[in-house]
């Protein structure tokens, strides 16, 4: 229809005497003909997220495809009916989601402060500084219980009462722990969260750790 030739630049005339695989790369129209041959095979429909398409000024377009096979009135197949929904600003808005969250990881493993994220008092996420502060490896932290790195366990149960009602006004809880790593060789730190939503503290905590010795 009229909104496809607009989109990829073609007239409706151009498109008709076009060949499939002139408007995409050989690997996106392997993938097309994959899809329409299931179809006419199983007779169910058939779907194809991120086809890409090449327009006429070299731009690409992503289309998300659905395929129903066409019968006749014998029930005979006769061809295919497409319907492509135009999900380009998608995959901009998810691409520029994940340049950001690299940037982010970046950002998160260069500082030289510990940073974790606690959920249910376990750890939820840790960048890079944390880990080489404590010893432990990511897998070896990752929904563990964040009490193996207190020295003193009556510590770790006085922040246990001490910090939800701090953080659940919105305000940072600060206090200087004396922690522990894997070599067990005691540190201390200047100890700072706040809550990623005070009004539901199940959500979890971000916690900044810095080594004051």
């Amino acid at each position: 229809n009229e909104n496809v030739c607009s989109a990829v630049g073609y007239t409706l005339d151009e498109l008709l005497q076009m060949d499939y695989r002139a408007f995409t790369s050989p690997e996106m129209a392997q993938k097309v003909k994959a899809v329409y041959n299931q179809t006419f095979l199983t007779g169910a429909p058939g779907t194809l997220v991120d086809y890409e398409i090449i327009c006429r000024d070299g731009t690409v377009l992503f289309q998300e495809l659905s395929v129903g096979l066409m019968h006749d009135t014998a029930g005979n197949p006769i061809g295919f009916r497409t319907v492509s929904r135009n999900i380009t600003r998608r995959k901009e808005a998810e691409r520029k989601f994940q340049e950001l969250a690299r940037l982010n990881q970046t950002i998160l493993d260069t500082v030289n402060v510990g940073l974790i994220l606690v959920k249910d008092r376990k750890y939820g996420w840790m960048n890079r500084a944390y880990i080489d502060m404590m010893g432990y490896s990511y897998e070896e932290t990752i929904n563990a219980s964040t009490s193996r790195n207190y020295v003193h366990l009556e510590e770790y149960q006085q922040i246990g009462v001490e910090a939800p009602a701090i953080l659940s006004k919105g305000e940072v809880y600060s206090r200087e722990v004396l922690c522990k790593g894997k070599d067990g060789r005691p540190f201390w730190v200047n100890l700072q969260g706040k809550a990623l939503n005070p009004n539901d503290l199940s959500e979890g905590s971000v916690w900044m750790l810095m080594n004051i010795d």
